[in-house]
């Protein structure tokens, strides 16, 4: 199984993407050699996969030194923004039998140094047959691993079958243990629609993708984005930013030689609010959080908070590290209760003895 993960570059439709997506797979992934399936994915934050299963080894890795420099494929190689581009190959068990799953997770991880791969094996395979496979809309489950590393693809029927199942697959005891004999530092997970359930005509940017474009336009200097920031109404907080598009295109304008760089870590949709974790070069290594409201698709208003990039902390974590992805929808709003209620008691309140109730003391990170 190769697994392949990226984005397409700044101003590439993604509708002609997904459109040529399929001209790629008909006319030459699959008269490849050794060639068994492809299919390509699409996450929330427009993240692609592509699944490209063969025969063996070598039979993959044939077909990608070739893709490499056949013109065939130059006009989808070049919309791939290769920075964001990462591929591993595994080795498989089980053929692959789930053509009619519309939804894959895709998970890639690394077991903990003192981990058996005996005992991990036995809890993969109760995973799969008591907690999985009994859940609705389970299509297939597919392991693989190479020498560093494996991945869990599941397919389902639906989205809708795959988000209910998420939440009691995190809640599950054997789950549990699975997930504690993995290297949480290595842990990449991925939610995806399969391309050919998309219906491209009803396609278009959340407020979420417009706020990941206009940060990475300080990469790629594409102006686009600029045109998501209503013109008329654009009120900023930050203490050293005028309002409106003026105020915006001044900080622009003095920006150092080289320009600025945003790596946006995580990114977030609540309503009518978009926020972001970013990494900056801004006058400096600085991350950055980031709240972004909208009105009829336009951002009419700014607040950031900057910091210095520092070392780790005792335990060794970053401002940065930690997960990226949203793994129980279900419990927002109980969620973001318990959010507040933490702010507003203990940190404003200084009611220290409420803190063990709403912060998990052993899984604290």
């Amino acid at each position: 199984m190769e697994v392949t993960t990226f984005k397409i570059k700044e101003g590439v439709d993604i509708t002609d993407f997904i459109s040529i997506d399929e001209t790629v797979e008909s006319s030459f992934t699959s008269k490849q050699p050794g060639y068994l399936k492809r299919q390509s994915g699409l996450s929330n934050d427009r993240t692609f996969v592509v699944l490209v299963y063969w025969e063996s080894e070598a039979d993959a890795k044939a077909s990608m030194d070739k893709f490499m420099g056949d013109p065939s494929v130059a006009t989808y190689a070049a919309m791939i923004d290769p920075s964001t581009m990462n591929m591993e190959r595994f080795h498989m068990r089980d053929a692959f039998t789930a053509d009619e799953a519309d939804f894959m997770e895709v998970m890639t991880f690394g077991l903990k140094s003192d981990a058996s791969p005996k005992e991990f094996r036995k809890i993969d395979n109760q995973v799969a047959t008591a907690v999985t496979a009994p859940k609705e809309g389970f299509v297939q489950r597919l392991v693989g691993k190479n020498e560093d590393s494996r991945v869990v693809v599941v397919y389902w029927d639906n989205q809708s079958n795959s988000d209910a199942a998420l939440q009691p697959f995190m809640d599950h005891p054997i789950a549990q243990e699975f997930m504690s004999m993995m290297d949480q530092k290595t842990v990449k997970m991925g939610r995806f629609n399969t391309l050919n359930s998309i219906n491209t005509d009803t396609m278009q940017l959340s407020n979420k993708d417009k706020v990941v474009a206009l940060l990475n336009s300080f990469n790629t200097g594409d102006k686009t984005p600029i045109g998501y920031i209503n013109p008329n109404k654009y009120v900023q907080h930050n203490l050293s930013v005028p309002d409106g598009l003026a105020g915006f295109g001044e900080v622009m304008k003095n920006a150092p030689e080289g320009g600025f760089k945003a790596n946006v870590i995580r990114a977030f949709q609540d309503g009518d609010y978009v926020f972001t974790h970013t990494e900056y070069d801004f006058f400096g290594p600085k991350v950055g959080f980031d709240v972004f409201r909208f009105e009829d698709g336009k951002i009419v208003e700014h607040w950031d908070n900057l910091a210095a990039i520092t070392p780790p902390n005792p335990s060794g974590r970053t401002q940065l590290d930690g997960a990226t992805e949203v793994t129980n929808i279900s419990e927002t709003s109980n969620n973001k209760q318990l959010v507040r209620q933490f702010l507003d008691e203990v940190l404003i309140g200084g009611i220290m003895d409420n803190l063990t109730s709403l912060v998990n003391p052993t899984n604290y990170i």
